[in-house]
């Protein structure tokens, strides 16, 4: 590997660590703040931890149940785990309450 791209792969790695520590502060100081769940949720499921993931979208949930994003997001991170019958059930809620880029997931993993 050439030096270039180590940098670069260095430098993605960094930014991704420093964002998700931007969201545990600011999860810290406004422990009321859905978007800051569904944010930090987002950088984790493009990390590949999934599991945590569904912890934040949630929280999310929990903090702001009508919003169909969190429930769409945290469907798609069951999908990534094999959950199949949760996470369509998920990406229906994300449908009724408004979301409605759900439905083509729906369409496309929920037959």
């Amino acid at each position: 590997m050439d030096p270039q791209t180590l940098v670069l792969i260095v430098s993605v790695l960094v930014v991704v660590a420093l964002a998700i520590i931007y969201f545990q502060i600011k999860k810290l100081l406004d422990s009321k703040s859905s978007e800051a769940y569904f944010k930090r949720g987002k950088i984790l499921l493009d990390t590949k931890k999934d599991d945590s993931a569904i912890k934040d979208f949630s929280e999310m949930i929990k903090l702001n149940p009508k919003d169909g994003r969190a429930y769409h997001s945290r469907g798609l991170a069951k999908l990534k785990l094999k959950k199949k019958k949760d996470a369509c059930k998920d990406l229906k809620k994300a449908g009724e309450l408004g979301y409605f880029d759900a439905y083509a997931d729906i369409k496309k993993y929920c037959k």
